[in-house]
């Protein structure tokens, strides 16, 4: 997992943050993981001016690396992306959010099982997180046709303010389309 800390003195989250009626102190964070979005945010964040640090489980040596103990003290919003695994299943778990110091907002748009819902939503109530911004969920049917249940906490979750689901649709774009077809035409081409 790769996390990255930006500094909030810069302009414009600083503007954005106040319109939205919200302060925060020093830094301004997101762990991420070692896909190719990942390194794309980096490199955005970087770009607008933001100090970035960052934390990946089987690299180092890379520019900001930090502790995950670090991001979870430093960070103010933690955006996964990160493949599902063993490793990785259930992995923002209540002992995560627990270990988190400074409340932070959290964006998942990897797969819906790295972050327990039920746990999220446990750390939103009691405070332990500001926000929660969800592209995925851990309910989602395998086909991603809709979800296999609601939770009695469901419709509570999407009446809160600080909520944001969106129906799994961050990898729709004509780019990722065309490099999705790039890859079944690279891996297809490897096999004849």
């Amino acid at each position: 997992m790769r996390a990255l800390l930006v500094d909030t003195t810069h302009p414009i989250l600083e503007d954005g943050l106040a319109a939205l009626g919200y302060t925060l102190d020093r830094c301004y964070g997101v762990p991420l993981a070692e896909l190719p979005l990942a390194d794309a945010t980096g490199l955005v964040l970087r770009g607008l001016g933001l100090r970035v640090l960052a934390h990946d489980a089987y690299r180092s040596g890379f520019e900001g690396e930090a502790s995950l103990a670090q991001i979870q003290a430093e960070c103010d919003v933690i955006s996964f992306h990160l493949p599902l695994s063993p490793e990785t299943k259930g992995y923002a778990d209540a002992r995560f959010w627990a270990e988190c110091a400074r409340q932070p907002w959290v964006i998942n748009t990897s797969r819906g099982n790295i972050l327990p819902l039920s746990d999220a939503w446990n750390a939103l109530q009691s405070g332990q997180i500001r926000g929660l911004g969800l592209d995925v969920v851990d309910l989602e049917a395998a086909n991603l046709e809709g979800l296999t249940a609601r939770p009695a906490f469901w419709d509570a979750m999407l009446q809160h303010p600080n909520v944001l689901i969106t129906p799994h649709i961050a990898g729709w774009s004509t780019q990722a389309f065309a490099r999705m077809a790039q890859i079944l035409v690279d891996r297809v081409a490897g096999i004849a």
